[in-house]
């Protein structure tokens, strides 16, 4: 508590005892003389306590975030963000049972490849390989990590092809001469445990970037109750976490705050057995079961749904890409699973009921905020 918030709270300490003290000196010293002092008592006690509530309600009101009662667990507060901006897992694009069928190619019949990189459509994946496998008579290998574990794996061709979530740095003697097939459109969202979605559902950037420097330690400095903030970061290889660096906390890399996990389950995991955890995920890994310990926030105001991501008004997305070393050799699995992923049925159906979104639907706004980026959402036949 800062040097304003304790002299806040001192003061209304000191009101309260004033108010309490008087109150007990007159009933200890009352005339038991006195016909009326059964009255007298009665009306001192109702008065100490209307004193003491109007003292509590009045800091209460001017000063939420300093008031003592913030030290009361799960109490709403005036200056809570939850009006200023909501947004549920019910606001964000749901799965549905409407699946893309891939063709059928005999001649792949019998050949194996691996997928892997980052987690979130690496996992995303897994079912849609298998109905690839069906209908061709192929076997495919997932291999779960991050976008940066995915590129050293696809250099040194322990995977075929590497989802990540960033662009592959073309200056980088590792990543140089890989090949981008980029499929969509990424959105991720900021989330905090059941204990504070109740009172905080909107931080500004300031804000954000101030909780992951470690200068914010508790909830009740952003409006929230009176708990420590537990941060959950991604590891640094992370692609989520690159781009949460990169468009949310301007270029500043994330302090050594809180604890790291490798994948967006490990995440998802440690926000069931955590109070007062904030991290970021994808919202596309928010699910009906999930969704019960965390909550999506809102960021400036703005929620991360198609709309606002559309507009340019949120700025917390990124590509999606699926690298291969280099291109696919004709006749390969890998080529036909990339032009699986590239058409316009997976794109249409399994793409968008997944939570992801197509380049189209971004404005020029909100391509303008991922400035310097090559925009060349991929389409069959891969490259």
């Amino acid at each position: 508590m800062g040097f304003t918030a304790a002299l806040s709270s001192f003061s209304v300490t000191l009101g309260i005892a004033a108010v309490v003290g008087a109150a007990l000196a007159y009933l200890l010293g009352h005339d038991p003389t006195d016909p009326r002092r059964h009255l007298k008592r009665r009306l001192t006690a109702l008065a100490t306590l209307i004193a003491f509530l109007v003292i509590i309600t009045t800091q209460y009101f001017a000063a939420p975030q300093d008031s003592l009662v913030a030290y009361i667990p799960g109490v709403p507060f005036p200056g809570a963000t939850i009006g200023a901006c909501q947004v549920t897992a019910n606001d964000l694009p749901r799965a549905n049972t409407t699946r893309a069928v891939p063709a059928s190619d005999a001649a792949i019949a019998g050949q194996s490849f691996t997928i892997g990189g980052g987690s979130v459509f690496t996992n995303f994946l897994a079912p849609v390989a298998s109905r690839f496998d069906a209908a061709n008579g192929t076997l495919t290998k997932i291999s779960i990590s991050n976008s940066g574990e995915g590129f050293n794996d696809l250099y040194q061709h322990l995977v075929d092809i590497s989802m990540a979530d960033r662009f592959a740095d073309p200056h980088d003697p590792i990543t140089a001469r890989f090949v981008d097939h980029q499929i969509g459109i990424i959105v991720f969202t900021l989330v905090v445990s059941a204990d504070i979605g109740g009172t905080v559902r909107n931080l500004t950037t300031n804000q954000i970037k101030d909780i992951f420097a470690g200068k914010v330690t508790n909830w009740h400095e952003v409006g929230g109750p009176n708990i420590p903030i537990t941060v959950l970061n991604r590891q640094k290889s992370s692609g989520t976490r690159i781009t949460f660096e990169q468009y949310i906390l301007g270029g500043t890399l994330a302090s050594n705050v809180g604890t790291e996990a490798e994948t967006t389950q490990d995440i998802i995991d440690g926000f069931g057995r955590t109070k007062g955890a904030i991290s970021y995920i994808s919202t596309a890994s928010l699910t009906p079961t999930n969704q019960r310990f965390m909550f999506p926030l809102c960021i400036d105001g703005f929620p991360p749904t198609e709309a606002s991501v559309g507009s340019g008004n949120y700025v917390y997305w990124d590509l999606e890409h699926a690298y291969t070393y280099s291109s696919p050799a004709r006749g390969s699995a890998v080529r036909d699973f990339l032009n699986f992923l590239c058409g316009t049925d997976f794109k249409s159906h399994d793409l968008r009921n997944g939570g992801f979104l197509q380049l189209p639907q971004l404005s020029q706004d909100a391509l303008a905020t991922h400035p310097n980026y090559n925009f060349n959402e991929c389409s069959p036949p891969v490259a």
